[in-house]
Formats: structure tokens, sequence, C-alpha cells
């Protein structure tokens, strides 16, 4: 009897929540990047350039049409340049993280910007000096995100779980004979 209760007061409460509105499936691309600083900053620089999901990494093309954002730190100082807020990149990016040809991110105002050749990297906080390294890498990162549907029920999965547990766990009393 409890159970069918439970069951009754999880469906009343699926059915009389809005049901879930989320975006169609993004595996966006991602690339790391790391690079040793030799003016401007000290240790080691890293960012993520983030690509659309349709990035075809075979001719490497990197424009605005791929585009989505790109997040610099280093020592002296970090940037997030976004496609939404007017920025922009071209280039040329492969998948085993060759900027063959260059890459160039920049934003709107054209400060901050990030600019990799096959010989450094630059990177243009709005300081006095800009970041440069010769030594950097960019590595393709590979992972999907779950959509909140999934979300919703992997943690009805546990609930579940978690109550079939609990119903477990209860000590049963046994009549007096």
């Amino acid at each position: 009897m409890a159970i069918s209760r439970a069951f009754v007061v999880i469906a009343t409460l699926f059915l009389a929540a809005p049901p879930f509105e989320a975006a169609q499936a993004r595996a966006d691309t991602v690339f790391d990047f790391s690079g040793i600083c030799d003016a401007g900053c000290t240790g080691t620089a890293t960012g993520i350039l983030t690509l659309v999901d349709f990035f075809d990494d075979d001719n490497g093309m990197v424009d605005d049409a791929t585009f989505i954002s790109f997040a610099y730190s280093s020592s002296s100082g970090s940037f997030l340049i976004t496609l939404a807020d007017g920025g922009s990149a071209s280039g040329l990016l492969y998948d085993d993280g060759r900027p063959f040809g260059g890459l160039v991110v920049s934003s709107s105002a054209g400060l901050p910007s990030f600019q990799a050749t096959p010989e450094e990297f630059d990177a243009a906080t709005g300081a006095s000096t800009d970041d440069v390294g010769s030594s950097f890498t960019f590595v393709q990162v590979s992972g999907a995100i779950p959509e909140p549907p999934a979300w919703a029920m992997m943690l009805l999965g546990f609930a579940g779980l978690g109550y079939a547990g609990y119903r477990k766990a209860r000590p049963v009393s046994v009549a007096g004979v």
C-alpha cells in the first residue's frame, strides 16, 4: 500500500511540473591550452578554447561559425572572450593541437586578444606588456555533459534506490506466539 501511495505522489509531481525545456544536445569541442611564459608573465599560462560540436578537426578551420569562447589565465591576468559578447576567432587548429598557420582570438574592443603561431603565443591582456611564450600546446579534450532530463532521471533513480534501501533496512516486527 505504501509503495502505491509513493508512486501516486511521484507521478502527481511529474504531471504537475512543467516539462523540461532543454536545448538541443551539444557536445562542444574543447581544447586545453598550456604554455610556458617567456615574457610578460611567469610560470605557465593556461586557457580553454571551446568550439561548436560540428567543428571539423580534419580541416581545422576556426572561424566565427565554429567559435564559442576562449578563457585565458596567467600570472599577469586573465580574460574571457566569447562570441556572444562580440568576440571573434580565425585560423587553423588541428585535433593534435597544432595551430597550423596561426590562430587569432580577439574581443570586439580589440583587447584582450590571443594569437598563436607555430612558433609562439602572444596574449594581450591590456597590461603594459603582452604575455609571450615559445613553448605551448593545445590538447583536445573530449567528454559529454548530461542534459537536464538525464540528470533528473539519475536523481530519480538514486532516490528510488535510497527508498528501496530504506524499506529493506527497517526491522520487521514479529508477533509473539
